[in-house]
């Protein structure tokens, strides 16, 4: 009986073991980490390295940054280590990855505080000041023939306008050779300070600065295309509405000077105009803008008797459009799932002999797209109505496959039942049985 006793709770014990081994080595392999490294310091137009790490971790990591351009918004990281690069515009420049419904190993959506990196400019060596020449004065030959007479203190190039000496007794201004030295611009009279003076000028051309970079450029109407590149000197702005557009420009360098800017006057069609950044070293660096004024379109009595638009999706269904169709509305916006690869539109005119063309109907793209349905006069090309209609289309979603999350703490709520199942078991076992294994 003994034995038997041994036994079951040998069991017992065993089977408790494996649950909890079985459990810890499950809380491993569901760990994971979350990590965002780059560097502390660059120069101002460096490129750099930062890299996203995520151990045990899968899903989208979205990135944002201030005074610097990313490679990518966003990464997808599976369990591994993904690099992006960012161009340093300004300081700090600050990148946040900002982790958006990561999972781990069992498929549970797991919470990451964002993480952000903080890159300062390099501390540039400071030079080391020009040290002036002692220039020791050679004595020059008195052209007296006093032989007691005592060296000139004046160097050979002295007599280029020596400066009057005043007698201390008389007061009366007298012209004393022997005895004048040059005064340099610092005011020091010394034989050096010719020298003096040509390094106090190279000094001051080396803090001159030639910095002829903007900082930013931004205007009121429209948007710039691309985005703002300190190196990239040109710019497009389509679009715009309206007889002027203000712009405004900062250069990096506040001793910088910038012209071009201000409220600028626009004529139809394409309007260039150049924004000029003058260093203080007088430098100059041109930015262009290329800005497209849209021109009203003047609508003729051409109209349209009704508009009928359908969605057509990627297995050929036919979905109609109520778009609120007016004969007098030449402008329409709606709204498409991702799905939606065209548009069959059907325009009917109220008269004969209109020329009808649809344009910009098919192949959709995500975001926007521009839908165009022009009306012309069969006999006077000169008159004409556009409709428009801009299509958004939707981005297309990840459809994320998770599973039921396990409660690790109900794991260890079961091992512990089972643990005290099976000693309470063997406790009332051994009691049952303690006369018997007397």
């Amino acid at each position: 009986m003994k034995t038997t006793i041994k036994k079951i709770l040998a069991r017992i014990m065993i089977t408790s073991l494996f649950l909890i081994v079985v459990t810890i080595n499950y809380n491993i392999a569901s760990s994971y980490s979350f990590n965002f490294v780059g560097p502390n310091t660059a120069n101002n137009g460096d490129t750099v390295t930062l890299t996203i790490t995520g151990n045990g971790l899968t899903g989208k990591v979205n990135l944002s940054a201030n005074n610097a351009s990313l490679s990518n918004s966003s990464v997808w990281i599976e369990k591994n280590s993904v690099s992006v690069t960012a161009k340093i515009t300004g300081f700090p420049a600050t990148i946040t990855a900002n982790p958006s419904e990561l999972t781990d190993n069992d498929y549970n959506i797991v919470s990451i505080v964002s993480k952000t990196i903080t890159i300062n400019e390099k501390v540039k060596p400071t030079p080391k000041p020009t040290q002036v020449p002692q220039n020791t004065p050679a004595p020059t030959q008195n052209p007296s023939t006093n032989p007691t007479s005592r060296p000139s203190a004046t160097p050979s190039n002295q007599q280029t306008n020596p400066p009057p000496v005043t007698n201390n007794s008389q007061g009366t201004p007298q012209s004393k050779p022997n005895q004048t030295t040059t005064s340099s611009t610092t005011g020091k009279q010394s034989p050096g300070g010719e020298n003096n003076f040509q390094t106090q000028v190279q000094n001051i051309e080396n803090t001159t600065s030639s910095n002829n970079y903007l900082k930013t450029i931004n205007v009121n109407k429209g948007n710039l295309s691309p985005d703002f590149d300190r190196e990239n000197l040109e710019y497009n702005v389509a679009n715009v509405e309206g007889e002027e557009i203000e712009i405004i420009a900062e250069a990096e360098d506040e001793r910088a000077t910038v012209s071009g800017t201000g409220t600028i006057a626009l004529i139809n069609g394409e309007n260039t105009i150049n924004i000029t950044v003058t260093a203080e070293n007088q430098s100059v660096r041109v930015y262009q803008l290329h800005i497209d004024k849209k021109q009203e379109v003047v609508q003729s009595e051409l109209r349209l008797s009704t508009l009928e638009v359908k969605k057509i999706n990627e297995d050929g269904n036919f979905y109609d459009i109520d778009i609120g169709f007016n004969k007098d509305k030449f402008e329409y916006v709606i709204n498409l799932e991702n799905d939606i690869s065209d548009l069959d539109i059907i325009p009917i005119v109220e008269k004969e002999g209109v020329i009808v063309e649809t344009q910009g109907k098919e192949n959709l793209t995500e975001g926007e797209n521009n839908i165009r349905i022009t009306l012309s006069d069969i006999e006077d090309d000169t008159k004409t109505t556009v409709y428009n209609i801009k299509a958004i289309k939707a981005e297309k979603t990840i459809v994320e496959i998770s599973t039921i999350p396990k409660k690790r703490n109900w794991i260890w709520l079961i091992i512990v039942i089972i643990m005290l199942i099976g000693i309470i078991y063997g406790i009332i076992y051994w009691r049952k049985n303690r006369k018997k294994i007397k």
